[in-house]
């Protein structure tokens, strides 16, 4: 029996040191919870009106625990003055008619000055007899939490003024868009002022800069339930204020809004009435400059608030514009007429010209006409006979007389070259030259256009190279025109070169041949580049100009390789030779790519 008694009380002390230890784990849990939370705790013994203030508690106020005691007066002295009888007001209701959780909420006061808010919350408990004996209960810092709701509703209470600002200046643009003459705009701007602002008296005043003054555009007189039109009163022009004078003339030549509480104390103002107080004008700015004023007065002291202010500015903005683009609608009506007049005049100029240009297109045509048949015809009998001449074949000729039949010769074929280029120009410009696109064979082509002019390069001791590379075989082109390109392109090289070497390139380049002339001539000068292909173009430096020549190759070649559905460019450096290259399609799927052109006949 004693053992089984003393195994019990061995199981009792066991149960009872658990018990502890949960207990004890349980609060530690909760002081962390407290502490993790920043959750100060309170205990308030009622019958002794003593606190006991947890150390989180004491904390939340920026005191050590040492710091505060544990009077009911360490909290009642830190409650802001204007929270404080509510809040015990609050407290003693619960005291006397408990409900289920009490919940407060006001502000503190911080070790540093400063005010945080809390939120406290608490629960009695009840003697046997059901009367209060101790109020448990805890406070949490929701002074981040307020000022984020006062914020928000600060915000929410600017947006809902925004809206309405918004919808009042959305009716303003509207009026403003429909408007056509100044009568309606001024009558409709005053209607728009009385909308947004009570006042007495109000103006708009624009500048004018010939006399420096504010002359009148619209006014409203609400005294006296008056609406005019200032600009149609030429007595109230000598009255109106000079920029610069008064508060309205400030505002206009300072550009900024001047709201006055009091006119009387304000030595800018300049009495027009007796019973005027308090004014608020705003300038009216188009592009950053001031074109006028809109003025409002009240006979009422500080009548105008900012929130007045901030929406006369916004609306002036839109006012500005009206405005302004009523003042060039009314210039452009004035300058219609004279416009119209000058349409009337010009049209009849152009109709001249067009006759003009008909008769000279005309006039072209028939001398297009007479060069190709009346000089053509007797130059080939020129350069023919002269060739039988040179010949000997009707005898034999002294040698003076060579070089003089030779001369003859040269200036003949010179001339038909210059008008077969004048012509072709004149047919590309007109969109008249036809290409006869066949399979072309680029070796013979090259190579007769080489044996063309390697007599005259060998005279001056060039060297002159070819290279064709095996793969470029047959395209489909224009063979004259791809001969007259080269026999230009290498004509020039060799004029351009006193000594050195000519070479040809041709190579095959994706879909594309490519032909590069390169000479060791004087080369071209950057600035010269730009105008290298445009008709009667010729480099300006002496040597050049020591060459025959019209300026019309180049021009011929590039629109003939862009015909073609080719490019041409040219590298250079100055004194140090030039290289020209133009590059054709290889076959009749690559006029369709990146290089286009007049595919012709």
């Amino acid at each position: 029996g004693d053992l089984a008694f003393a195994m019990e009380m061995v199981e009792n002390e066991n149960r009872r040191i658990d018990a502890q230890e949960a207990r004890r784990e349980t609060e530690d849990r909760l002081r962390l919870a407290v502490r993790a939370g920043r959750v100060g705790l309170w205990n308030w013994e009622l019958d002794t009106n003593r606190v006991a203030y947890s150390a989180e508690w004491k904390a939340q106020l920026g005191y050590r625990e040492e710091e505060i005691g544990d009077s009911f007066d360490e909290w009642e002295s830190r409650v802001h003055p204007e929270d404080l009888a509510p809040t015990l007001s609050t407290v003693r209701s619960f005291l006397a008619a408990p409900w289920p959780n009490y919940h407060a909420e006001f502000r503190l006061r911080h070790k540093d000055g400063s005010y945080r808010w809390i939120l406290a919350q608490a629960s009695l408990q009840m003697d046997a007899g059901g009367i209060p004996v101790r109020m448990v209960g805890s406070h949490v810092d929701i002074t981040e939490q307020k000022a984020a709701g006062a914020e928000r509703e600060q915000l929410i209470g600017q947006l809902e003024q925004r809206l309405t600002e918004l919808l009042l200046l959305h009716h303003v643009a509207e009026r403003m868009q429909r408007l056509e003459t100044p009568e309606q705009l001024a009558a409709d701007i005053i209607a728009t002022l009385e909308e947004m602002v009570r006042f007495a008296y109000g103006a708009v005043l624009l500048i004018d800069p010939e006399r420096g003054r504010l002359a009148p555009f619209a006014l409203s007189d609400q005294k006296r339930g008056r609406e005019f039109l200032l600009y149609d009163l030429a007595y109230v022009a000598d009255k109106a204020p000079r920029v610069g004078e008064g508060i309205t003339g400030w505002v206009a030549q300072h550009g900024v809004s001047v709201r006055v509480d009091d006119v009387r104390a304000d030595p800018r103002y300049v009495a027009m009435r007796d019973d005027i107080r308090s004014e608020m004008c705003v300038p009216l700015r188009v592009d950053n400059r001031v074109i006028g004023v809109i003025n409002v007065e009240s006979e009422l002291a500080g009548a105008f608030d900012a929130a007045d202010q901030r929406l006369l500015e916004t609306v002036a903005a839109q006012i500005a514009v009206a405005i302004y683009n009523t003042q060039l609608f009314r210039q452009v009506q004035e300058h219609s007429a004279a416009l119209e007049a000058r349409v009337v005049q010009r049209t009849e100029e152009l109709s001249a010209a067009m006759e003009k240009a008909q008769t000279a297109d005309r006039l072209k045509s028939t001398f297009l006409a007479t060069m190709s048949h009346e000089l053509r015809t007797p130059l080939n009998s020129i350069i023919g006979f002269t060739g039988v001449l040179l010949q000997e074949l009707a005898g034999p000729l002294l040698p003076e007389q060579k070089k003089q039949l030779s001369m003859v010769q040269g200036s003949a074929r010179h001339l038909l070259s210059l008008i077969n280029d004048v012509l072709d120009i004149s047919k590309i410009e007109a969109g008249q030259l036809e290409l006869v696109r066949v399979p072309v064979d680029l070796h013979a082509v090259i190579d007769g256009a080489m044996r063309s002019i390697q007599p005259m390069a060998w005279r001056k001791g060039l060297a002159v190279g070819v290279t064709v590379d095996p793969a470029v075989g047959p395209i489909l082109t224009d063979r004259r025109r791809v001969e007259q390109i080269l026999i230009n392109l290498l004509y020039n090289a060799v004029k351009f070169t006193e000594r050195g070497s000519i070479d040809l390139q041709c190579i095959m380049q994706g879909d594309y041949v490519s032909v590069t002339i390169r000479d060791t001539g004087i080369g071209i000068r950057p600035e010269d580049r730009a105008r290298l292909f445009r008709p009667f173009q010729q480099l300006e430096d002496g040597l050049a100009r020591q060459r025959e020549g019209t300026g019309l190759g180049l021009s011929i070649c590039a629109s003939l390789v862009k015909l073609m559905g080719g490019t041409i460019t040219v590298e250079s450096e100055w004194g140090a030779g030039s290289a020209f290259t133009f590059a054709l399609p290889a076959s009749e799927s690559s006029l369709d790519g990146t290089h286009t052109g007049n595919r012709g006949q």
